[in-house]
């Protein structure tokens, strides 16, 4: 076994959030681990993918998956992998699974005697599967966890759009020559990578109309709260020059149904404005003449700053959402993140914003 790499299977839905940087992120760890990862060619005929996948399985020696989003594929594969271990127990299978905590609850009860560790951040799984590694093969793995950009979005790409963002029912957008075009809808265009505790976003938008909120989301999936986030409003003051930013919470419960089938309002009447006692409100003033807005919002934990990317990087406004929750809201320290302009019905034309570019950079 020595002269030979060890090999990993990686089992991971292609449908997960953030597949791609899962994906990566896992082959890369493996490989520092001195061991061959092992993945499935989901685009080639059922015939050959059922040949790759019993080939895979029965030479690879590890195992890790994802059972979070509920695809049958993940229990059959652990399955045939448990058969294996059975027939052949003098080659004992080894197998870790993990399981995004918002999901919990959910676990099929036959998975439930694995060793099942669960994550909220990219950075949680990197650090599951390293000691995981590291134990299993009795070495140290030598894999520093460094800032990168997690992910560019410039929203000329449909197909690529549709499968990275998630777009609630009678939530209206468009792709247009300038950008990713908001206008009205209650719940928020979301981004369906699972982010980092400790990341920084950069966000070029304009307003069309009235307000823009910038939204940092729990995914769905909580059996008790379907729909939660935290969102920073922002729109001009009436003479046009001053940038005004109000903090929203938004527990929709029991009424995320209502609205993504009918299309009401009941579920934001949930929502509650939030009062910072250090900062309250606060105006900044907008560079003259400025088409494009430029903001980067810095996130570490449970802290959020703004800053004027068209201002030298001027601190706008800063936010610590731990100390201005109250009781039954669980602020997401980590999840996607989105926008909102709402459809309010008293507002000509509703809110609309055009999304320029989104760029994440992962802060180690």
């Amino acid at each position: 076994m020595s002269e030979k790499k060890r090999k990993v299977f990686l089992i991971i839905p292609d449908n997960s959030y953030g597949y791609r940087i899962q994906r990566e992120r896992l082959e890369r760890i493996v490989h520092a681990a001195g061991c061959l990862p092992v993945t499935l060619d989901r685009s080639v005929s059922a015939e050959i993918l059922w040949k790759q996948l019993v080939d895979g399985l029965s030479k690879s020696h590890l195992f890790i998956g994802d059972i979070t989003y509920h695809r049958p594929n993940v229990p059959l594969e652990v399955g045939i992998v448990l058969g294996l271990s059975e027939k052949e127990s003098n080659k004992r299978k080894d197998i870790l699974l993990v399981n995004a905590p918002f999901d919990e609850g959910s676990i099929p009860s036959d998975l439930l005697g694995l060793r099942i560790e669960r994550y909220s951040t990219i950075l949680e799984l990197e650090s599951h599967v390293i000691k995981w590694l590291s134990d299993r093969l009795n070495k140290v793995i030598e894999y520093k966890q460094e800032s990168e950009c997690v992910f560019e979005e410039r929203f000329f790409n449909h197909n690529k759009f549709h499968k990275e963002w998630s777009v609630p029912r009678f939530v209206n957008v468009s792709l247009t020559s300038d950008g990713l075009l908001i206008n009205g809808g209650w719940l928020p265009v979301s981004t369906k990578h699972l982010l980092f505790s400790k990341y920084e976003m950069n966000v070029t938008f304009r307003l069309e109309n009235r307000n823009i909120g910038v939204c940092f989301n729990v995914p769905p999936g909580n059996s008790s709260v379907k729909s939660r986030f935290l969102m920073l409003n922002m729109q001009r003051t009436d003479d046009g020059n001053k940038w005004q930013i109000v903090p929203h919470l938004y527990d929709f419960g029991d009424m995320h149904d209502r609205i993504i089938t009918s299309g009401g309002s009941w579920g934001f009447n949930a929502g509650y404005w939030v009062y910072d006692p250090n900062n309250g409100h606060q105006n900044y003033i907008l560079s003259e003449n400025q088409r494009w807005t430029e903001l980067l919002f810095k996130v570490n934990g449970s802290k959020i700053s703004v800053y004027d990317k068209n201002n030298s990087n001027s601190l706008i406004y800063e936010i610590d959402y731990d100390v201005i929750s109250e009781g039954q809201f669980i602020i997401p320290k980590s999840g996607g993140v989105g926008f909102r302009c709402s459809g309010y019905s008293e507002i000509p034309g509703g809110e609309a914003a055009t999304i320029r570019g989104v760029i994440v950079n992962q802060l180690a």
